[in-house]
């Protein structure tokens, strides 16, 4: 908003430009004053009361949706990751656009606005944690409306949530069952290696499917996580189906050190990997993947879930209902059940922070501190060990 004082006769006439009609004829604020300082205090005054009233400009006689827009190109982009502003601009296009809610002009929803947007979603089926994701994108876009002083307050903090059920419990690995799921491993043609190191190393699938032979040391003994494998939450002809990113956090890009047994089965990967490129000759794409297609392309996760993993499971007798995540998470909890500092657990995994790691896995913590009670009751009452 903007404005401007000037002489008219023996007086000072002060205008402020407020924005456009719909039929787009522009919106003037007038005023004459007698003296020069008094038109300028006069001006002052006024553009701070109408910007705190959230009095609007020109662009902001826009619908919801075409704020929602503008926030996610000016904002959205800078602010979050490729995938997660892939996900931001599918969840607005869902829910958002071409709504009731949606063709409102910005600065008349209302808290009840949204809420009925979410109730309406519910009742179609949409789940709470898809209600939570549309409402983070509102949150933030209406906040930066606020912050820009196009809105006095934001709506969006005036609305209730759904409750988020529980989620089961994640199907893990028992401490008898790892020799079963490496003795069934070892017989694949290819992957072996992929799932040893998976299980070895407590890494996300999006980090040892984005692994490049580079990362490691000479002797393969050392292995740097600097990048994650993303594919595109919807594909568009003509764009990439697939692309690299850096690690979420600087503690997501860390060094492991990898044991002997781990290295044997990477170094006949690699041999096996030679072989595959020379049979496929010009076909192959080299993208210096330490796990690829026959082809060189990245190895997509749903088909290593759906088609290695599950033949896995079978042959070792283990419950199909394991996942990709499984693995880390067996491999942390395993960890800590040997008595493995939560420190070392949360370098090991990638957290940001060990806070992060207690969290995740407060249920074999709770335990541990439990069982430590008890042997500092037995110390302190019997002196048991």
């Amino acid at each position: 908003m903007r404005g401007h004082v000037e002489r008219r006769g023996r007086g000072y006439r002060v205008t402020i430009h407020i924005g456009y009609a719909e039929d787009g004829t522009i919106l003037r604020h007038r005023k004459t004053l007698s003296s020069k300082k008094s038109a300028d205090k006069y001006l002052r005054d006024k553009l701070a009361e109408l910007e705190t009233e959230g009095s609007i400009r020109a662009r902001n006689l826009e619908t919801f949706e075409q704020f929602i827009a503008r926030w996610l190109e000016v904002c959205g982009k800078q602010r979050v990751r490729q995938r997660t502003f892939e996900d931001y601009s599918w969840v607005v296009g869902r829910h958002v656009n071409g709504t009731e809610l949606g063709r409102q002009p910005l600065t008349s929803v209302t808290p009840l606005d949204i809420q009925e947007r979410y109730s309406a979603m519910m009742a179609a089926g949409t789940g709470p944690h898809g209600v939570r994701k549309l409402h983070a994108v509102i949150r933030q876009a209406l906040q930066q409306a606020v912050r820009w002083r196009e809105l006095g307050v934001n709506p969006a903090l005036s609305v209730d949530l759904p409750r988020i059920k529980r989620k089961p419990e994640l199907r893990l690995l028992a401490a008898d069952e790892f020799p079963r799921f490496l003795a069934a491993v070892v017989e694949e043609v290819r992957l072996a290696a992929l799932w040893v190191l998976a299980l070895a190393t407590g890494m996300r699938p999006e980090e040892y499917l984005g692994l490049k032979w580079d990362d490691f040391s000479p002797t393969l003994r050392k292995v740097t996580i600097v990048r994650v494998l993303v594919r595109p939450l919807k594909v568009i002809r003509g764009k990439p189906t697939w692309y690299f990113e850096a690690p979420k956090t600087e503690k997501s890009r860390r060094t492991l050190t990898l044991d002997p047994p781990v290295v044997l089965l990477l170094k006949q990967h690699r041999a096996q990997q030679a072989a595959e490129k020379l049979a496929a000759g010009p076909a192959y794409q080299d993208y210096g993947l330490v796990f690829a297609t026959e082809l060189g392309e990245p190895v997509r996760s749903d088909n290593l879930r759906k088609r290695n993993l599950k033949r896995i499971l079978k042959r070792a007798g283990l419950p199909e209902n394991l996942t990709l995540y499984s693995m880390r998470h067996s491999a942390a909890t395993a960890l800590l059940k040997d008595r493995e500092s939560l420190k070392v657990v949360s370098e090991l995994l990638g957290h940001s922070t060990i806070r992060l790691t207690g969290d995740i896995y407060s249920h074999v913590t709770d335990d541990l501190l439990e069982e430590a009670a008890s042997k500092l009751t037995a110390r302190i009452f019997g002196g048991a060990e």
